[in-house]
Parts: structure tokens; C-alpha cells; sequence
């Protein structure tokens, strides 16, 4: 079958924005929703109140109850690290070097993710770490990691161990 000149001419009207790297338009608004039956919803807070509904039935419910970290620190009063300093300025300024490229932890939390929010999150996360150093305790979670063997260039069965979460 022979290409004509309007076939070509069609393909690239709508093969341009994908080889330029566009993005499609992208509607701004929702809606109209419209009730089982058949009625039109308007916008506003009925709108509002179906979304509310339907995504509260598509997402489970956590439990409110956070367990307390298990103590770990086995020591004396006298041997908690009391002269280490968390500042925010610390703990933002290693979100904001850290690698976007790089794989997620245990966590699941992607670096891409953390690195932006770095200014924000550097309040919770020193709360959390100032608080895990003055209990002496330190979450489950914290404590995992991915670990992979790989081969030492040139020499057979001699494994070095990579933490892929660091």
C-alpha cells in the first residue's frame, strides 16, 4: 500500500508532540459527575463529597496505633551519647546531597522523592532522630537494608558486600 502525502502529513501533526517531548493537554477540572441515576452533579461540595467517598472506599484504613520502638540501649545513663548535636541544618543539608538516581530502601521512599522536600522534612526527621538518640531506642526499619554480593574485578569467589539503601 502506497503512503499518501495527507497520511504523512496527518502522522506528523500528531507524532510531533511526542517526538518534541510535549506532554498532551491536560484538563485543569473534574467532572461532571453524575449520580446512579443518571442526574448531573454540580460542582462544588457535592463533587467534592462523591470523590471523598469513593476514595475513602478504595483505600484501607491504618492503624492509629503506632507501636513503641523496642529499647536497644543496654548501657547506663552515663553512656548515652548526650554530646551528639542534630540540627536541622544537618539533616537538610543530607537530604538535599542525596542522589536522585539511586534505588530506594527498605522503605520504599525513593531519594527523588526525599531531595526535594529536603527543606521541609529536615523538621520531622531531626524531631525523629533527636528523639531516637535521647531514648536510646532505634526503629525496626532503621536498622534494615538491601545488601548484594558482587565479584571483585579479577578474582574468582572473592565477594565484597554493596548496601544498596546507603
Amino acid at each position: 500500500m502506497a503512503v499518501t502525502a495527507p497520511t504523512v502529513a496527518a502522522f506528523e501533526e500528531a507524532a510531533l508532540p511526542v517526538i518534541r517531548g510535549l506532554k498532551p493537554p491536560v484538563r485543569d477540572t473534574v467532572g461532571p459527575f453524575k449520580k446512579e441515576n443518571g442526574e448531573t452533579v454540580p460542582l462544588g461540595q457535592q463533587t467534592a463529597n462523591i470523590l471523598n467517598e469513593y476514595f475513602a472506599s478504595v483505600y484501607t484504613k491504618e492503624d492509629p496505633i503506632v507501636p513503641n520502638p523496642q529499647k536497644v540501649f543496654k548501657g547506663t545513663d552515663e553512656d548515652l551519647l548526650t554530646e551528639i548535636e542534630i540540627t536541622e541544618d544537618c539533616v537538610g543539608e543530607k537530604l538535599e546531597n542525596l542522589d536522585p538516581s539511586k534505588a530506594p530502601g527498605p522503605d520504599d521512599i525513593r531519594p527523588a522523592f526525599l531531595k526535594p522536600l529536603a527543606e521541609e522534612l529536615s523538621v520531622p526527621f531531626t524531631i525523629m532522630f533527636r528523639k531516637s538518640l535521647k531514648e536510646g531506642c532505634i526503629p525496626e526499619e532503621w536498622r534494615s537494608a538491601y545488601n548484594s554480593n558482587i565479584l571483585r574485578k579479577g578474582q574468582d569467589l572473592n565477594l565484597r558486600t554493596i548496601d544498596q539503601s546507603a
